[in-house]
């Protein structure tokens, strides 16, 4: 039987584009993940027009006014990741994620907090501790 040799998953441009407006922990972490497991980065960094934008207009994908969350910082604090395909309503997808991307940060010894544990559920969600 034919061993196939299947490529790892990568980033697309977009995703090496937000990845790169985080911290180094966060994109050490995301690096390694996708080695793993097929994801793309939705947002890193947000300067005041989006973080506004996305507290007046889209509650759900942030709860903070500018310069309130941690996507405010530059380097970015937090990143918003989704599982490829990306089906915003599949949280068995996004659970598996969290469980590669938490066991990486938990081998480099990085605190990272999910959103995806919190009250207010934000599943894409990771931040720095």
């Amino acid at each position: 039987m034919k061993d196939f040799n299947i490529a790892p998953f990568k980033f697309s441009s977009h995703s090496l584009k937000e990845l790169n407006t985080c911290d180094a922990r966060l994109r050490e972490i995301m690096k390694r993940a996708i080695k793993v497991y097929d994801f793309s980065v939705i947002c890193g960094f947000r300067d005041e027009t989006a973080q506004n934008y996305a507290y007046d207009h889209k509650p759900q994908l942030s709860k903070f006014k500018w310069p309130n969350s941690k996507h405010n910082r530059q380097p970015s604090l937090a990143v918003d990741v989704a599982p490829y395909p990306i089906n915003w309503d599949d949280p068995v997808k996004f659970t598996e994620l969290a469980i590669v991307i938490k066991s990486i940060a938990n081998d480099l010894c990085i605190p990272l907090i999910w959103g995806g544990e919190w009250r207010s559920v934000d599943m894409p969600h990771y931040e720095l501790k």
